[in-house]
């Protein structure tokens, strides 16, 4: 289990200006391998998680979806290119790219935002 940190909301939280559009094109132009890194979004319950997860897969099916070492709070680890969580597409999970805002995240310490709950 990863350790947690709260850290004050940095600027453009929560997705930091990733969009789902930004997301399948950040993918395109830099195609994901296995042993790169994203950022798992959990917005469950009015609380904004981040988790680092290493690809596993980055091409995996006909639909070619990322597998992450890491599961989302809710959904599991396989990801469309758009980020949205396969199992729960219409979720509050998401995958993103590593963001500057979130430098202190590493694979054993996870980024909990201070803030207020329904916030």
């Amino acid at each position: 289990m990863s350790r947690e940190i709260g850290i004050e909301a940095p600027e453009g939280y929560p997705l930091f200006g990733w969009t789902e559009e930004g997301v399948r094109s950040y993918i395109e132009n830099k195609p994901l391998a296995a042993g790169d890194v994203m950022i798992i979004y959990n917005g469950q319950a009015g609380f904004h998680t981040y988790t680092l997860a290493v690809v596993e897969n980055p091409a995996w099916g006909k639909q070619r979806r990322v597998i992450l070492s890491k599961s989302a709070a809710f959904g599991g680890s396989s990801f469309y290119r758009t980020g949205k969580n396969c199992f729960s597409p219409k979720g509050k999970s998401r995958m993103i790219p590593p963001t500057q805002q979130l430098s202190q995240i590493s694979l054993d310490c996870d980024i909990r935002l201070k803030l207020a709950p329904y916030s």
